[in-house]
């Protein structure tokens, strides 16, 4: 990240902090970090390229044409390419995230940044990217709708069940997991498993925390 461009691009559209923060759904701690040099690189980028209406090479210090719509790579991640304005970063957690069971999301440090198409993220959700997360799932207990080590995209924006008998990440005691969940009457959960040697649990609605709710997956075609 070319921290002296963006200070310039912030100051010549009258950005503070905040201002930033606020624009792409981001705490202003990311922002500061990200100036400061201690985030080497960042999922905010493709969105803060977008609102300082510049592409990501140009943010990112690999071009001097704040229009250019090359191939730019973000410091610290040589696997990974940024296709200018048309990409968005989101989280990926390290860790298997349970269809049975695991633990809490904000528990663990993202290990990378998946990128996904802005225009295809546009069409699962309008919620910004900070609300997402990626990982893939562990168990057989929601085969066969979802696989040992499918990969899923759940949205933290949407955490009241509106929907009935959809997939949601919920946790439930001290476990967490990805489940197909029914409201019943009388404020109560049944958190049912697609596999059917799966026994469903029926919980009260105070017992059981909604995550977000399982907008996409994936399965590798390997």
């Amino acid at each position: 990240m070319n921290t002296n461009r963006l200070r310039g691009l912030m100051e010549t559209h009258e950005m503070s902090q905040a201002d930033l923060a606020r624009a792409v759904g981001a705490t202003q701690g990311s922002i500061q970090q990200i100036l400061s040099g201690q985030t080497l690189r960042s999922r905010l980028v493709p969105d803060i390229a977008r609102t300082l209406g510049v592409s990501v090479d140009y943010l990112l210090g690999h071009t001097d044409d704040p229009r250019s719509a090359g191939l730019a790579r973000q410091e610290g991640s040589p696997r990974e390419t940024l296709t200018d304005e048309r990409v968005v970063g989101i989280q990926e957690i390290d860790i298997s995230y349970g269809m049975g069971g695991g633990a809490f999301p904000e528990d663990y440090p993202e290990s990378d940044i998946a990128y996904f198409d802005f225009r295809f993220v546009q069409r699962l959700t309008r919620a910004p990217s900070t609300m997402l997360f990626v990982a893939k799932g562990v168990g057989d207990s929601m085969m066969p709708t979802l696989m040992d080590s499918d990969m899923v995209m759940v949205d933290r924006s949407r955490q009241q069940i509106d929907a009935q008998d959809r997939i949601w990440a919920v946790s439930y005691g001290d476990l967490a997991m990805i489940k197909r969940i029914r409201r019943l009457p009388g404020d109560r959960i049944h958190i049912m498993s697609d596999n059917p040697s799966v026994a469903a649990i029926e919980a009260t609605a105070d017992e059981v925390r909604v995550i977000g709710k399982v907008i996409w997956y994936a399965r590798s075609a390997g």
